[in-house]
């Protein structure tokens, strides 16, 4: 699969605007049907939307995320931050599609690469709130919001990985637009490790914007 962004096949997703993502892969474009379903299952929390979101994307993200958990040896994955509000309101979030997905990719893994370390890895989160307004919700309602570790950077990643040269983090999102997103995830978790090892950001999305149109080798 070439670049996500600028389209080119030898690019392999490090053209000028991505090129701090050692990897970057997005399934399908966030256009025509794709974006109406997701703005329906995600905004509008249509219960049928959901189920369908569900059933049509399932299957081909746990194939592709399996592959990429072994391809680049994943440490650990991390999800897409939510937003105060829709912990508040307990909506559905595409974390909760990735979530199933990490479960059934790690049972692909374990058929293919029994013993590997990407077999019981959990999908991590970085604080979604900021504390001016973190009271409005409890600590312990956000970690079973999504069934996942809701972590505190610098006292969990940190020391988790003290003693490896390298972190290759698994970033799973549902749209790939600006790589804004991702950049703040890069850049928290190489102030969390503190220059103690080197932070390889790979990025796994379900949809990408339509990518903007470059003549190969004249790529900014």
């Amino acid at each position: 699969m070439g670049c996500t962004r600028c389209g080119i096949l030898s690019c392999g997703g490090n053209c000028g605007r991505l090129n701090w993502l050692s990897s970057v892969c997005s399934i399908f474009p966030y256009a025509g049907r794709h974006r109406a379903l997701l703005l329906a299952a995600k905004d509008i929390q249509n219960p049928l939307s959901i189920a369908i979101f569900n059933e049509a994307y399932s299957y081909v993200a746990t194939q592709v995320l399996a592959e990429i958990l072994k391809k680049n040896h994943i440490h650990m994955v991390l999800l897409a931050r939510w937003r105060v509000q829709r912990l508040a309101a307990s909506q559905w979030h595409p974390n909760n599609f990735w979530v199933s997905c990490l479960e059934e990719a790690q049972k692909v893994v374990k058929k293919t690469a029994p013993g590997s370390a990407f077999e019981n890895m959990p999908a991590l989160m970085f604080a979604a709130i900021t504390l001016k307004r973190r009271a409005l919700i409890d600590a312990q309602f956000r970690r079973e919001k999504l069934d996942t570790e809701n972590i505190l950077i610098k006292d969990s990643i940190g020391p988790r990985f003290a003693d490896s040269d390298s972190l290759n983090v698994l970033v799973l999102d549902d749209v790939l637009t600006s790589g804004g997103a991702l950049k703040r995830e890069w850049t928290d978790l190489r102030a969390a490790m503190q220059g103690k090892c080197d932070v390889q950001l790979h990025a796994l999305t379900l949809f990408r914007t339509p990518a903007a149109s470059f003549e190969e080798g004249n790529v900014n």
